[in-house]
């Protein structure tokens, strides 16, 4: 298979096996941020990252560079893409962001690993140098008014409407008032926080509350 072949088929696995990992870590994510983790974990930018890790380029230290024509057997060699006028860059398509080329490295480097040694060899390959990565899944969370958003998602697996609960209080009448409260369905409680409204601090704990639910790696 070609270098592009390769890189494409590696994209589809990596998409694939990316996806699989999601739905099983974290199973009740919301579409949208289902769709942004699966960016994060295998994306263009990460896979342009693991490719900078293997050491792909680092020789150089340049921008705009694509493979040699020729390269020797077992070394990544780059150099510079021609940008004069009516000529050419060899190895990628002009047009080719560097940050496109080096992620397409990566990925063809999946497709081989699939082309040579099959599914289960390929699983590991992508766990241990794309999944294995620490991402801020709970950053892609954002809610405009968690209370409806909570309420639906209980209504979903037949849970009782969230009630927010009064904890702990100080400073009520003052300028340094502390509210903390807790975020309940029935008797269980899924979420807390604090605030210096009452307001504030609702919100805060429906908001904490899904969080927990869409993080969780629960099936229940």
């Amino acid at each position: 298979l070609h270098n592009e072949e390769l890189a494409t088929l590696g994209n589809s696995l990596l998409g694939v096996l990316g996806a699989e990992w999601i739905d099983r870590r974290y199973p009740h994510l919301p579409n949208k941020a289902f769709q942004a983790a699966l960016t994060m974990y295998v994306g263009p930018r990460t896979c342009a990252d693991v490719s900078r890790i293997w050491g792909v380029c680092s020789a150089a230290g340049l921008s705009n560079l694509t493979i040699e024509n020729k390269p020797r057997p077992g070394l990544l060699r780059w150099r510079r893409a021609e940008t004069a006028l009516g000529q050419k860059a060899s190895g990628f398509k002009q047009g080719v962001l560097y940050e496109d080329a080096m992620a397409s490295v990566s990925r063809a480097f999946v497709g081989l690993v699939y082309t040579l040694s099959g599914m289960k060899a390929t699983r590991e390959f992508v766990a241990a140098n794309w999944l294995s990565r620490k991402a801020q899944v709970g950053d892609l969370l954002k809610f405009t008014n968690p209370f409806i958003v909570l309420k639906y998602t209980l209504a979903k697996y037949d849970r009782e409407p969230p009630v927010a609960r009064l904890l702990r209080e100080s400073g009520r009448a003052s300028a340094t008032a502390m509210f903390v409260v807790g975020s309940y369905s029935g008797s269980m409680k899924l979420g807390e926080a604090y605030g210096t409204s009452m307001k504030m601090a609702e919100y805060r704990a429906h908001e904490d509350a899904l969080r927990r639910i869409y993080l969780s790696s629960s099936g229940n």
